[in-house]
């Protein structure tokens, strides 16, 4: 007597449980692998002092992640967040994470809010857009401005070389009244740091430096203990037995 297949007979259009679900999986993974792997790039310059609670750094990190989630052909992959530096070099942490992410191919496409939160340096800017990213298959998006390396219009257009020079022209413009702000304080005695030396209260109606009066005693004995030869470590520690209060406390007292 002939042996009898153990092999099931499935009737056509019979749904085998966890098949269904095997497809959809294969179906969004080929779908992300179709996608370009998207940065989000924000910058905050130096000037808004790294303010980390900023407004602006907010809404720049909003508008480019919303920017990316809303194409379709795009797929977010990381944020990097530069705070509180310049855009007149390229030396910030998280635009050489960012170029490294580049590099292993993690990161494909580039999207910041304008032209100026790239860069402000109008020769650097340009060998970027015109010479590294195409080299490397990059697609640049300066949201506002607008401008997509996609759109060959946007890639032979004239406004782009002049928006970079325009931020190059602020850039230098901006630090020069800085610079002249700066010795302006300096001749006038008023003070413009963010921290307060210890010894010393910040008062507001003058903009100048005054002694404070609680700490005044430890300023004494300090100087006493340094015509003396004290080591500064001795002296740290002899100040912790008493007590005394530190800089950081008072610039943190300050600002609560």
């Amino acid at each position: 007597m002939a042996r009898k297949s153990r092999k099931q007979f499935v009737p056509e259009n019979t749904h085998i449980a966890g098949t269904e679900v095997k497809k959809h999986d294969a179906e969004q993974d080929t779908l992300a692998k179709s996608l370009l792997p998207t940065a989000a790039y924000i910058r905050l310059s130096a000037e808004n002092s790294g303010n980390t609670t900023d407004d602006t750094l907010k809404t720049q990190i909003l508008m480019v992640e919303s920017y990316v989630r809303s194409h379709k052909d795009l797929i977010l992959r990381g944020t990097y967040v530069d705070n509180g530096f310049t855009g007149t070099n390229f030396e910030r942490p998280e635009f050489l994470r960012m170029m490294e992410d580049v590099k292993k191919g993690v990161i494909r496409c580039i999207v910041v809010k304008d032209l100026s939160r790239f860069g402000r340096d109008y020769l650097e800017t340009g060998y970027y857009l015109e010479t590294i990213f195409p080299l490397l298959g990059v697609r640049f998006i300066a949201i506002t401005d607008p401008y997509d390396s996609d759109r060959k219009e946007d890639r032979d257009s004239l406004a782009i070389p002049i928006k970079n020079m325009v931020n190059a022209m602020y850039a230098k413009d901006f630090s020069r009244k800085q610079e002249a702000f700066h010795e302006l304080c300096r001749r006038t005695g008023r003070y413009v740091r963010h921290t307060v030396p210890f010894g010393y209260q910040y008062a507001e109606d003058t903009g100048r430096l005054v002694i404070d009066p609680e700490a005044q005693p430890y300023i004494r004995l300090v100087f006493a203990w340094t015509l003396a030869g004290i080591t500064r470590g001795e002296i740290a520690r002899r100040m912790e037995v008493l007590g005394a209060p530190t800089a950081s406390t008072q610039n943190t007292e300050e600002k609560v």
